[in-house]
């Protein structure tokens, strides 16, 4: 037998396998147009060759779609367009294959040497692409991962700092300061708004007891009109006696209620600064594929 017809032979037996191997096996028609295109490569007309598989596989009616074939029929069109010098075109029928089929294996009767090599070429630059993906992929966990780390210690410096800022201090009330009056007791209580209350009033009160005295004490001893001099005497004392009833009515009753509501001691959150010794620094992590930054804090 010619070695042109074995070498025809054993790429039929080939290819008979690897259809029978698929999933579907293809139909005759596909079988038949495969072999159209096949025997243009090997006889020579790879310009051809090329033209036939460009519409057989991505025209816009494929006659051959089984998988197997049109892996083959890419290995096919690849090897022509690089006995054509276009290497760019032949690189990336070579690359759809193994995208798709990372194991394809070519035959390595039908093509020539450099054919192949170009062909593994490729799959060592697919498999590096690969492995430099997954890598960046594990680095990127890794980062996203010292990140969130990062991120939850910054949240507790934070809240450290803040427990660093602030005291609770330990205020403790006196009762003699309660028995104060002027709404003295009512501020150390806490509750302004009683303070103000009897400060006001109890001002206003003694004031009023204080001027009316004083008014009381100018009157002339020998007055005009006596009647009218009498009368200004009794308002006057008057006043006062009222203002001043008044005012201890309000002091007494504003000591009672200091007393009442009176608590030994109570809690306060007091803010104080930062120590001076405290310095935050920033930190650099190197790690697989980049580096992760922070900062740290010495006291």
């Amino acid at each position: 037998m010619p070695r042109c017809l074995l070498l025809r032979a054993s790429h039929a037996a080939a290819i008979v396998a690897f259809a029978t191997a698929a999933s579907a096996a293809p139909t005759q028609s596909e079988v038949d147009a495969f072999r159209a295109g096949r025997k243009l490569y090997e006889d020579g007309n790879h310009a051809q060759a090329v033209q036939y598989f460009a519409l057989a596989l991505d025209g816009p009616t494929p006659t051959i779609k089984d998988v197997g074939l049109v892996h083959e029929a890419r290995m096919i069109r690849g090897a022509s367009d690089m006995y054509l010098g276009r290497i760019a075109e032949a690189d990336a029928q070579f690359e759809r294959i193994l995208r798709s089929n990372p194991a394809f294996e070519p035959d390595a009767i039908l093509f020539p040497p450099g054919v192949l090599d170009e062909f593994r070429r490729i799959r060592e630059k697919l498999e590096k692409e690969a492995a430099e993906k997954k890598a960046g992929d594990a680095a990127t966990k890794k980062i996203a991962a010292l990140e969130a780390q990062n991120a939850q210690l910054t949240l507790r410096v934070k809240g450290l700092e803040t427990f660093a800022r602030t005291e609770r201090v330990v205020v403790r009330r006196s009762r003699v300061i309660a028995s104060i009056p002027f709404g003295v007791g009512q501020f150390q209580n806490g509750d302004p708004g009683l303070g103000v209350f009897f400060a006001a009033t109890e001002g206003i009160a003694l004031g009023a007891a204080t001027i009316s005295f004083f008014y009381h004490q100018s009157l002339p001893r020998d007055p005009v009109d006596a009647n009218e001099a009498r009368s200004a005497a009794d308002t006057a004392r008057l006043i006062n006696w009222i203002s001043l009833g008044a005012f201890v009515a309000l002091a007494v009753g504003g000591i009672a209620q200091a007393h009442i509501a009176f608590v030994p001691e109570s809690y306060e959150t007091r803010t104080r600064p930062l120590p001076k010794g405290l310095a935050v620094l920033p930190i650099a992590a190197p790690v697989e594929g980049g580096a992760v930054l922070g900062f740290g804090a010495l006291f």
